[in-house]
This record gives structure tokens, C-alpha cells and sequence, in this order.
């Protein structure tokens, strides 16, 4: 598959949490085409990651938590409450306090679990969805 079409691919699900906008999808694949660049990725590492429902080599957890770190989420290493609240108001459009409360205690929650458990390298955003989805927060760009 070429890694264009793949990357294409990632930036479209990708954005599926943020907001159906297109400046979101093109902001989330010129994300994608940097930490491909920075991490030094090939097509073989495109093409295994886009087989995966989320990310089990350490570069695709790079991959990922770079791609976030571009989107405020993660910052200096660690989780920034603010960068995921920013995008879970976009994909929700700020319609339901209700839901975007309960989704904020359920990522405090889990941002302390992830930071207590992570140590140094990758694999921050991959332990975040697994939390999240262990406390029932459906996290669309990961769902079938």
C-alpha cells in the first residue's frame, strides 16, 4: 500500500475524534507527515501500523504520541488536561457539559494511572486509550 494513501488513511481516522472539519484533517495529516519524517518511519512502518487497532511496536507508539504531542495532548512528556479538553469540545461540539464532565474525571483518572505507570519512551496515548476504553469512554478513532 503506498505510504501516502496510508497516511492519508491515518489523518482521516485520526480526526475522526477531532471534528469532521477540514482543516482538521489537514492538520492532523501534516502532523502525520512530520513525525513520519522526525521518527524516520518507512513504508513497511506505515503500512504494519495501519493493520493495528492500536499501536504495538514502539515506533507506532511513537508515531502516535507524537502526533498528539502536535495536538496539545501530550505536553513535555506528559498529559495536558487542556489539549484534550480543546479537542473533546471540538468533537462534541461543546453540546453536552454532562458527558464532557464525566469524560474529563475519566481522563484525570486515567492520565494519573498512564504517568504513574509509563517510565520513560513511548506509549502514552496507547495506555491512555486502553484506560479509557476499561472505563467505558469510546474514543471513536479506535473503534471498529
Amino acid at each position: 500500500m503506498n505510504a501516502n494513501v496510508i497516511l492519508l488513511i491515518f489523518a482521516c481516522a485520526a480526526t475522526a475524534t477531532l471534528s469532521s472539519a477540514k482543516y482538521s484533517s489537514q492538520l492532523a495529516e501534516r502532523y502525520a507527515k512530520e513525525c513520519r519524517k522526525e521518527l524516520k518511519m518507512d513504508d513497511a512502518d506505515l503500512e504494519s501500523f495501519a493493520d493495528h487497532k492500536l499501536p504495538e511496536k514502539d515506533i507506532h507508539n511513537c508515531f502516535l504520541d507524537c502526533i498528539y504531542s502536535k495536538f496539545g495532548v501530550i505536553e513535555n512528556g506528559k498529559l495536558n488536561k487542556d489539549g484534550y479538553k480543546m479537542i473533546a469540545e471540538m468533537k462534541s461540539g461543546n453540546k453536552n457539559k454532562e458527558k464532557s464532565t464525566t469524560a474529563e474525571r475519566k481522563f484525570e483518572k486515567c492520565s494519573r494511572q498512564v504517568m504513574e505507570t509509563i517510565g520513560q519512551g513511548c506509549g502514552i496515548m496507547k495506555n491512555l486509550v486502553e484506560c479509557m476504553t476499561i472505563t467505558k469512554l469510546e474514543l471513536n478513532h479506535f473503534q471498529s
